[in-house]
């Protein structure tokens, strides 16, 4: 299982849950990715 982390992936960070899913930030979720 996944620990709660910020990773960085293709030039953007993303907010890895303890479930494991990806969260994007507020800059990635305002481009519409």
């Amino acid at each position: 299982m996944k620990v709660s982390t910020w990773v960085y992936d293709k030039g953007e960070w993303y907010y890895v849950s303890s479930s494991g899913s990806m969260i994007a930030n507020d800059w990635v979720k305002d481009n519409g990715k």
